[in-house]
């Protein structure tokens, strides 16, 4: 829901003249403010599913969260991601 608002908002202010219908810029527009975030989507599902019985969230625990290490890794990963599929596309025969 939040990437197809943005993508719709986005494409609305680059080529005002888009393919989106003024009733689809609106329903979108009330889904994003209506509908939970992922955020907001995990707690209620964590909830539900009363994970609190078995598992403490990450930052409530009280542990410390190395935010330079998880944007270390996310790059990482990344990197590692882009060199495999680098490395498919150039053993491809067309």
């Amino acid at each position: 829901m939040n990437y197809g608002r943005h993508a719709a908002v986005a494409s609305e202010k680059l080529a005002p003249e888009s393919q989106f219908s003024e009733s689809l810029l609106w329903l979108a527009d009330a889904g994003y403010w209506i509908l939970p975030k992922p955020a907001d989507l995990g707690m209620l599902v964590y909830n539900a599913l009363g994970a609190q019985d078995y598992f403490q969230p990450l930052i409530a625990s009280g542990l410390s969260v190395s935010f330079g290490l998880s944007i270390t890794t996310s790059l990482a990963f990344t990197v590692w991601l882009l060199w495999a599929a680098a490395r498919q596309f150039e053993s491809l025969d067309y």
